[in-house]
């Protein structure tokens, strides 16, 4: 990638929705989209997944490069997560959705429970609806009434930083009572 694109991609907060048709027309034997059906089939509650490019911190073993530069600068690439999300409503070709996966890069803002609009045509897998809709959205009330970053942040998580634990959590975690 080049480095106009990652500043790019990192202004908008380090994370793009991709379209898998090209992915899917260029391998149709190994890469299926969801039927028409299960498609029109969404309502809230259902579990849909996506495809996002993010950027990261280079990994040797996944990307062949160190993590850091000579003078201690990360070196960033990106790389395709395919994450699951919970619909919340839909709106003609695209649905609203709670992220329902955390995702791995360092350099991205996107995180689990962020609000989205995916447009119907960029999922790639459709899961039937989750019964307990309601509780999830109530716990995902309970992160946001406890979430301390300034809202609309974008500044992606410090590799170094040690990890975020609900304090509802604390209790129950060993190695968050020490953090």
């Amino acid at each position: 990638m080049e480095p106009s694109e990652l500043s790019e991609l990192l202004a908008g907060g380090g994370w793009r929705l991709l379209d898998p048709r090209p992915v899917a027309a260029e391998h149709p034997d190994t890469f299926e989209l969801p039927r028409a059906a299960d498609l029109d089939g969404i309502v809230p509650g259902s579990v849909v997944r996506a495809m996002f490019e993010l950027v990261d911190i280079a990994d040797v073993a996944r990307d062949g490069r160190a993590p850091y530069d000579d003078a201690g600068r990360p070196v960033l690439v990106t790389h395709v997560e395919r994450m699951w999300a919970v619909v919340t409503g839909r709106d003609g070709d695209a649905v609203t959705c709670l992220l329902d996966s955390q995702p791995y890069a360092s350099h991205t803002s996107l995180e689990l429970f962020d609000p989205l609009r995916l447009p119907v045509s960029h999922l790639i897998a459709v899961d039937p609806p989750r019964p307990e809709l309601a509780e999830h959205l109530a716990f995902v009330r309970q992160m946001a009434a406890e979430d301390t970053r300034p809202a609309g942040s974008a500044t992606p998580v410090a590799p170094t930083a040690p990890p975020r634990v609900r304090g509802d959590q604390q209790s129950r975690s060993p190695r968050a009572a020490r953090i």
